[in-house]
């Protein structure tokens, strides 16, 4: 679902999985993640870093929430064994307008912005169902 320039997906990661260092497009959104499943072995093994700060873990139905225009990475250390498997990670991912972006409800940024999202492949909705807030 469309949700302010970004989406709202489930993320799954599985033991020995690490995403590598990278950027979102723009400032002008942040990203949630709040923990669905946070098996208990994790807290020392999958962790987020998000520049240069400590990386840290994640807790089941607690969010944070930072702007990914900063570098950011995951790692997944655990081994992936059939004895000891401590399970997938789960976090529900949500990326909204940063409140201090002003252009949000521009109407020609807008446009912009959902051609910009249509060209990566996301489909947003229609006009006719979007709601206008005063």
């Amino acid at each position: 679902a469309f949700c302010g320039g970004g989406d709202v997906i489930f993320s799954v990661l599985t033991p020995g999985t690490r995403l590598r260092p990278h950027c979102g497009p723009s400032n002008a959104r942040l990203t949630c993640h709040m923990g669905i499943k946070v098996p208990k072995t994790l807290e020392q093994g999958c962790r987020m870093r998000v520049a240069a700060e400590e990386p840290r873990g994640w807790q089941e139905g607690k969010c944070v929430v930072f702007d990914d225009s900063f570098e950011h990475e995951v790692i997944y250390d655990e081994a992936k064994s059939h004895e000891s498997y401590p399970g997938d990670r789960v976090v529900l991912l949500a990326n909204f307008w940063h409140p201090d972006f002003t252009f949000k409800n521009d109407p020609d940024w807008r446009t912009k912005s959902d051609e910009l999202m249509a060209s990566v492949g996301v489909e947003t909705l229609p006009k006719t169902s979007m709601m206008k807030v005063e």
